[in-house]
């Protein structure tokens, strides 16, 4: 976990399970107010992505995803 700012952390997980993050920062007797995820795995969301907003995946990123859960491809 790093501290980005006086209210912002980045934090990486390797799994992440039913609100994990929040449970995690409210033990410590802090509030989430806002999560922003960047990756998924090996697969970097791109930066331009804004909230609410999608974007197609490729086959390179199905491949990428497919490899962060294990699983092939069907």
């Amino acid at each position: 976990c790093e501290q980005l700012g006086e209210h912002v952390l980045a934090m990486t997980i390797v799994e992440g399970r039913y609100h994990q993050v929040k449970r995690m920062m409210a033990a410590v007797g802090n509030h989430v107010a806002k999560l922003h995820r960047t990756k998924i795995g090996q697969y970097a969301m791109p930066e331009s992505l804004k909230e609410g907003e999608w974007c197609w995946l490729y086959p390179q990123d199905l491949q990428l995803l497919s490899k962060s859960v294990d699983a092939p491809l069907v």
